[in-house]
């Protein structure tokens, strides 16, 4: 496994931009567009220093993602702790996670893949921000 570089004022753009791992692949987004996200994040539990959350992936594209790789960026301070169903790596404030082989590292049209992930923050402050599928902005 290869470190993540650390990116600073990182943003959406920036996501677009930049490929942690080299896998990610900047899509244009059209009227037809074939490459295409959406993600639902789920707050399962929350404390004042802290939540368990529970995100899911949405291929809403025609095309299949293959390795498919999320990004989320995480607000100032907050870190990532355990997390499952995926493989994740972190550079501050971004959150790099992938399929895992067990689960299946590719996603077909229409399909999704659900991941979770336990937050320490500092003070409560909103969820994660910013999330990408290979490269393409997903809706929220």
């Amino acid at each position: 496994m290869r470190p993540l570089k650390r990116l600073a004022g990182i943003g959406t753009a920036g996501l677009l931009a930049t490929a942690l791992w080299g896998g990610g692949t900047a899509h244009a987004m059209g009227p037809l567009a074939r490459f295409s996200c959406d993600v639902d994040l789920t707050i399962t539990s929350e404390w004042p220093t802290g939540y368990v959350a529970s995100l899911r992936y949405n291929n809403t594209g025609t095309e299949p993602f293959s390795p498919w790789i999320g990004h989320f960026e995480l607000p100032a301070g907050d870190t990532l702790g355990p997390a499952w169903n995926g493989v994740f790596a972190t550079a501050p404030p971004i959150v790099e996670v992938r399929g895992a082989v067990w689960a299946g590292t590719g996603m077909a049209a229409g399909s999704w893949a659900e991941v979770g992930f336990v937050v320490s923050r500092a003070a409560p402050d909103g969820p994660p921000l910013n999330y990408t599928l290979n490269g393409v902005i997903c809706t929220v």
